[in-house]
């Protein structure tokens, strides 16, 4: 018995809006333009440096990433983070109080969280499909 061999199936998706509110916010609605971010603000960039920073670097490549920003939204003062590797953007909830944390174990949390959405996100990426790669969530010291 005879089987046609059918040819592979590969589809793709891309969904892209635009609305007012992206031509008030440049950097997209995560991101606004003019938000408090970790390059001019010390509580921000302690945050980036002991919570973001050392998950992002155990999950990604030099050659994968692209940018991290750390910021806290102008309305509504929430602390959220975006991470760019080869041309796909993450966002993250980091958390909804303006000062950082003072207990490492809510460091740790923060940075539990932000390791699981960030795997989930590079296994979903176009550059790392269904890779499995585990995130450092250890805390460095203040």
């Amino acid at each position: 018995m005879h089987v046609e061999q059918q040819p592979a199936y590969r589809s793709q998706l891309t969904v892209t809006t635009t609305t007012s509110a992206d031509a008030a916010w440049p950097n997209g609605p995560w991101q606004p333009a003019s938000a408090v971010t970790d390059a001019g603000d010390t509580e921000l960039t302690e945050l980036r440096r002991r919570v973001v920073d050392p998950v992002v670097e155990s999950v990604l490549t030099v050659d994968e990433l692209e940018s991290v920003v750390v910021f806290e939204e102008r309305i509504g003062h929430e602390v959220r983070a975006t991470v760019v590797a080869r041309g796909e953007t993450s966002y993250h909830y980091l958390q909804t109080r303006r000062s950082l944390p003072a207990a490492d174990e809510e460091l740790a949390r923060i940075a539990a969280q932000f390791a699981s959405e960030l795997e989930d996100f590079v296994s979903e990426s176009g550059f790392a499909w269904g890779e499995q790669r585990v995130a450092r969530k250890e805390i460095p010291p203040a």
